[in-house]
């Protein structure tokens, strides 16, 4: 007899991901008013960012659906590499964020998202063992 998920100890990559989901969901949350006022598509992709991580942390919470931890690293690994872009090079000619690495919010989102990526690829590597 197989026990759901919902019943079963979590494992240490579920958490792991829960806690950078949060990180990512506040991050985006608190950054959307100002990034909207300033790039609208940044905004967007925030608020599009916030709504994916809660979606994705219901269904880790839900199943064990492979392609939500795919989706969830490689998410978090193009939103770094944005977030490293637009502190060194900036975007649409806007210079604000160049150089803005000390920004809380920032720190919180790239911290969620390496998070994100470490639990992503634990998670699918113990998997594929098994």
């Amino acid at each position: 007899m197989t026990q759901s998920l919902s019943t079963r100890s979590r494992p240490f990559t579920y958490w792991l991901a829960m806690i950078a989901a949060l990180g990512v969901i506040v991050s985006q949350l608190l950054d959307v008013p100002a990034a909207w006022h300033e790039h609208p598509l940044v905004g967007a992709i925030e608020v599009f960012e916030t709504v994916l991580f809660a979606v994705l942390a219901y269904i880790w919470t839900t199943t064990s659906a492979r392609w939500a931890w795919i989706v969830g690293g490689l998410v978090s690994l193009v939103a770094l590499g944005g977030i490293i872009f637009t502190r060194t090079v900036g975007i649409g000619g806007g210079k604000s964020d160049v150089g803005n690495w000390g920004e809380p919010v920032t720190v919180i989102a790239m911290v969620s998202y390496v998070l994100m990526i470490v639990a992503a690829i634990l998670h699918l590597r113990s998997h594929a063992r098994q």
